[in-house]
């Protein structure tokens, strides 16, 4: 059974400015970018407990992937700033 990857609106977003960013030196460095994202998150989906989850919860059918940040931002801020938003 193949399972699902549900990427939020803003997952989304996150890989779009990042892909930009790589493609603004190379074309093809973006395309290897979103195919190695496609990658992981496939994997992620066959095994949601390699992700390092905000919230910890029993994935059945895949993963719901919520931001895509780069790991040398402050991602705990980032994560604890929008939960203050909502």
């Amino acid at each position: 059974m193949k399972r699902r990857v549900n990427k939020s609106s803003a997952a989304l977003r996150d890989l779009a400015e990042l892909g930009a960013y790589i493609g603004h030196d190379s074309l093809e460095a973006e395309l290897r970018f979103f195919k190695a994202a496609q990658v992981e998150f496939e994997r992620l989906a066959k095994m949601p407990r390699l992700g390092k989850p905000h919230i910890l919860q029993n994935p059945r059918n895949g993963i719901d992937v919520i931001r895509v940040l780069h790991g040398a931002r402050d991602v705990e801020s980032i994560l604890e700033a929008e939960e203050s938003e909502e």
